[in-house]
């Protein structure tokens, strides 16, 4: 397999190409669970949110060839999922709304997402958290599990975070054991305010369960001579040596 790391975007105007889009988003509705009682709704719901992270933040893909396999969805400092941004709800966040019952609206608008925002805040801090990547959705196309693409998708970004001076936290919320558990063995570590339980959401289609999950990408630690071949200048004062 020749797997191709890149931005999904149109380097000319910026902007996620319509085929992208309607790939992207029917890969996210193959990898994620379908049986909820608007399953409808989940293919405008996953649009509506590639939007809302090309917006405000990057959406990262990983290609076979021409196929688009796997995702990687990151909101970029003091930005998050807000369907009242001016810029969100024009990319797509508000046509998203239009489709969405008043029961489903009220859940989403006054339930769910209240207390998700609490539970990152009394977690991280307003200030930190403000100050963090958000990997918002990680997803890989069934065909192509367990070959560490996910991984692979996820470590570039770390790497770009990492190539300054400047620590560069993340963050992501997951409600799955086995999702906590990749992490922990990709270096991420839990960070809950409940300690060891996870962060519980109360709302009329019932509790949903999360915890949450963090990780510093540090500049390398570099040791002087490795600059002892180096065919050019190098300056030295904001490198973290030992």
């Amino acid at each position: 397999m020749n797997l191709i790391i890149r931005r999904a975007r149109d380097e000319a105007n910026q902007n996620i190409p319509m085929e992208e889009l309607d790939e992207v988003a029917e890969l996210l509705s193959a990898s994620y669970s379908t049986n909820s009682n608007n399953a409808e709704l989940n293919l405008p719901f996953h649009r509506a949110i590639i939007e809302a992270q090309h917006v405000s933040g990057e959406n990262w893909i990983a290609l076979d060839g021409a196929r688009i396999v796997a995702l990687a969805g990151w909101f970029s400092p003091g930005r998050r999922i807000n369907p009242e941004d001016y810029h969100q709800v024009a990319a797509g966040f508000g046509a998203f709304r239009a489709q969405m019952t008043s029961e489903v609206e009220t859940w989403w608008t006054e339930e769910f997402v209240p207390q998700y925002n609490r539970m990152c805040e009394e977690t991280f801090g307003l200030e930190r958290r403000s100050q963090m990547w958000h990997l918002q959705m990680l997803c890989t196309h069934p065909d192509y599990r367990r070959q560490g693409i996910a991984s692979s998708l996820v470590k570039h970004k770390e790497k770009q975070l990492a190539t300054g001076n400047h620590l560069h936290e993340m963050r992501l919320e997951a409600s799955s054991p086995q999702v906590i558990n990749l992490f922990e063995r990709w270096g991420w570590k839990v960070a809950s305010s409940t300690g060891s339980q996870p962060n519980v959401i109360h709302t009329n289609y019932g509790e949903l369960h999360f915890c949450c999950i963090e990780k510093t990408a540090e500049p390398p630690i570099l040791t002087r001579d490795m600059f002892g071949q180096c065919p050019f200048q190098v300056e030295t004062s904001s490198l973290l040596f030992v």
